[in-house]
């Protein structure tokens, strides 16, 4: 259990530090790098869930590759008018 309580605050730590690079810079591209390591540690904590191998590693790709598509469009797309 401790290893799930480890996992969920690294992902909260880098999560925040996100926000705060983003709120500082004033650019989401800065902290993009940063929301990707968060990206990878919740895509990690899914693909180790207690299911046999083949579906854990999907699971984990799926949950990457829809992050990624959803962290790019909000991080580069143009600001409103």
């Amino acid at each position: 259990m401790k290893e799930w309580a480890v996992r969920i605050l690294l992902l909260v730590f880098f999560v925040l530090v996100g926000y705060a690079e983003a709120a500082i810079f004033k650019d989401r591209g800065y902290a993009f790098w940063t929301w990707i390591i968060a990206l990878m540690i919740a895509s990690l904590c899914v693909a180790h869930l207690p299911v046999p191998i083949p579906i854990g590693a999907f699971a984990g790709f799926v949950v990457f590759i829809c992050g990624l598509v959803a962290l790019l469009s909000f991080c580069f797309r143009k600001p409103g008018p």
